[in-house]
């Protein structure tokens, strides 16, 4: 067994999870600006030669483009306005970075390219949003990076659609090869009636589309760009899975995560010539395989990630899971992650963190096993003093099996504590372990906090995410409520003293608990949630046939539309309301409209109950800036306080 050998800084280490000690007592109250600050480093990417990592850095809240010298730490920085700010990046080569611009937590379109001294600044593919927005079509999304084009210095390919009279557009992109330095393209795939997505192979050659028909996707294949577009596998929207993951380096042979067979997807080989199913490389137990992690030398497949309890990896090369294991031993845990490499496998940036520490960041050498502490991720928080977050499992009434996690404050007996029930956005999303700063906010103020994967959460196999189809406000929402009678008959939950809060279609969830089982809660936050399903199936009924038909199933509203609209949304049920409510929204919020919460808020006027609203310019789905989120949870912080840590009856109305 191979043994890695720590330098640099080694007494920096025993401060990472792994090395600390339970606290005796409950922490003292830790500021917001203290929890939320975000983490000093993101998205680290090595350049191919392994010379220079660029980096999003935190400089407080402060957030910057950097490119680090790894030999001698000289570091250059890069602005290019007051408002906009890298939001995402590749090496194009060692030289040169491709990259996405954000405004207000928004991306703005277009793709840039620039060269690693800052120098030679060029726009890739102009952005099409400013001038949709010109003629009132919001919906035409981004151009985006489809392909690095390894083998070509000189272009990479962009995915993007045109404006037009015809709005399905929208969702029918064409393909183009575009130099980095000039911007100058071509287009290599026009538009396909139907196909709302292209992938290309490690070459740059586009030669997977997938087509949206009649409530299934066909995925089409073709062998090389002279070659005719070819069925390959038809997949209903309601039945088995195939979701390729990546092209083998030999051309023909896809990688793809498919139930077949199964209850859970698992990894296979597919033969696009053959359309057959060859090997299994690994199938998860229990959950969906995720993700396949390739060499960057070869392509070949290292190991496949899944998420149960915590963050996995199944390697699949002896060599590959001898090297984690040695960095499991070594380094601080219990999850490490390797996320990025050069592109000689050689050099790794590797994660190392837990529950309790965003953890740390090191430089290791794959071959030697020499690794050097980077960056501490939060210097500033002392994972002692942080909850712990527990998978859990319970039965929900109809029997089926819900995972979660539920936190509780650090140096706090796990009894009669005050409860937050926090269920996650999406639907179709899931919670991870994980350090979570909004939920260690939560536990540091007194609360436990629990995190359920209801029934239409994804990771857990298709018959467990569609088991949650057209149940918004009933089973989705009794699995939550079986959440919280499991955690009162295991003495953790204070029945008084339970509040639900979420954001998005947790926001929903929130609303719908508030109004269906009033007798639940003493209070509810309502953060960017949607309240009316009506404004939801309204949003798509022109372009974006396939989301338009995925929204119309997860809410159960295709056949029976105005049924549901009525029994199941918030807004028309505030009379049934309780307790009090805080309500929170972004005013240029894309994907919840303002609309939701102006329509919420009025309800509950009209029906006397009590309620905040708060609404914030210039801010979206989930805010972005330092002030609004200070704001934002200085406010939950007191409205929890208010009505939820003092027991009793005396809140309910």
């Amino acid at each position: 067994m191979r043994a890695l050998q720590l330098t640099l800084l080694l007494s920096l280490v025993l401060h990472v999870p792994g090395f600390t000690r339970l606290l005796a007592a409950p922490p003292a109250r830790i500021p917001i600006e203290t929890l939320l600050r975000p983490i000093d480093f993101s998205q680290p990417r090595l350049s191919p030669d392994g010379r220079h990592v660029a980096v999003i850095v935190h400089e407080g809240w402060e957030r910057q483009f950097v490119v680090m010298n790894l030999a001698t730490r000289a570091v250059q920085r890069f602005k290019y306005d007051a408002d906009r700010q890298v939001s995402w990046f590749e090496w194009k080569d060692s030289e040169r970075l491709i990259f996405g611009l954000s405004e207000d937590g928004r991306d703005v379109g277009g793709i840039f390219s620039q060269k690693r001294d800052g120098k030679d600044l060029s726009t890739v593919f102009s952005s099409i949003e400013g001038q949709a927005r010109q003629e009132g079509r919001s919906r035409v999304r981004a151009p985006r990076l489809l392909s690095l084009m390894e083998g070509d210095p000189e272009h990479i390919l962009v995915a993007a659609t045109t404006l037009g009279s015809d709005e399905l557009r929208n969702e029918e992109p064409e393909v183009y090869r575009v130099n980095v330095r000039t911007g100058r393209g071509t287009k290599v795939q026009g538009r396909v009636p139907g196909v709302f997505e292209w992938r290309a192979d490690r070459k740059g050659e586009v030669r997977l589309g997938a087509r949206f028909d009649k409530d299934r996707v066909t995925w089409l294949h073709r062998a090389s760009a002279s070659q005719p577009w070819t069925p390959i596998i038809e997949e209903p929207l309601a039945g088995p899975t195939f979701r390729p993951l990546r092209f083998d380096p030999d051309g023909k042979t896809l990688y793809v995560a498919s139930n077949r067979g199964r209850s859970t997807d698992a990894v296979w080989t597919f033969d696009s010539e053959t359309r057959q199913f060859g090997k299994e490389l690994f199938a998860p137990a229990t959950v969906d395989a995720e993700g396949l992690f390739v060499s960057r030398k070869t392509g070949a497949p290292i190991a496949v990630e899944y998420h149960d309890e915590i963050p996995r990896v199944q390697f699949l090369d002896p060599e590959w899971a001898s090297t984690h294991t040695a960095l499991s031993q070594a380094l601080p845990g219990p999850v490490i992650e390797i996320l990025s490499m050069t592109a000689d496998d050689r050099l790794a940036v590797v994660h190392s963190h837990g529950d309790r520490d965003p953890g740390a960041l090191y430089i290791v050498d794959l071959k030697t096993l020499k690794a050097g502490l980077w960056v501490k991720l939060a210097s500033w928080l002392k994972a002692e003093e942080m909850a712990e977050m527990k998978p859990i499992q319970l039965k929900a009434r109809d029997g089926l099996v819900i995972h979660g996690y539920l936190s509780v404050p650090a140096g706090v007996p796990a009894r009669n504590l005050p409860l937050i029930v926090n269920p996650h956005g999406g639907p179709q999303a899931r919670d991870f372990w994980g350090f979570n700063p909004e939920v260690q906010f939560l536990c540091n103020r007194g609360y436990a906090v629990l995190q359920l994967n209801f029934r239409g959460s994804t990771g857990y196999g298709y018959a467990f995410e569609s088991a949650g189809f057209g149940e918004w406000g009933r089973a989705m929402q009794n699995d939550l409520s079986d959440g919280v009678a499991w955690c009162i008959a295991e003495g953790i939950a204070d029945p008084k003293r339970v509040a639900i809060y979420g954001a998005s279609y947790g926001g929903y969830a929130t609303m719908a608990g508030l109004c269906f089982t009033p007798e639940l809660y003493r209070c509810g936050v309502n953060y960017v949630g949607v309240t009316d399903l009506g404004l939801l199936l309204d949003k798509y009924r022109t372009g974006e046939a396939l989301i338009r038909r995925s929204v119309e199933r997860l809410v159960g509203a295709k056949s029976n539309r105005e049924s549901v609209v009525r029994d199941r949304s918030p807004v028309y049920h505030a009379a049934k309301i309780r307790v009090p409510v805080l309500m929170y929204y972004g005013i240029d919020d894309p994907r919840v409209p303002i609309e939701h919460g102006d329509r919420m808020a009025a309800a509950l006027k009209s029906a006397g109950k009590a309620y905040q609203y708060e609404t914030k310019a210039r801010e979206g789905h989930g805010f972005v800036g330092k002030k609004s989120q200070v704001e934002f949870y200085t406010a939950l912080e007191t409205f929890l306080e208010t009505n939820l840590k003092a027991a009793g009856d005396a809140n309910a109305k």
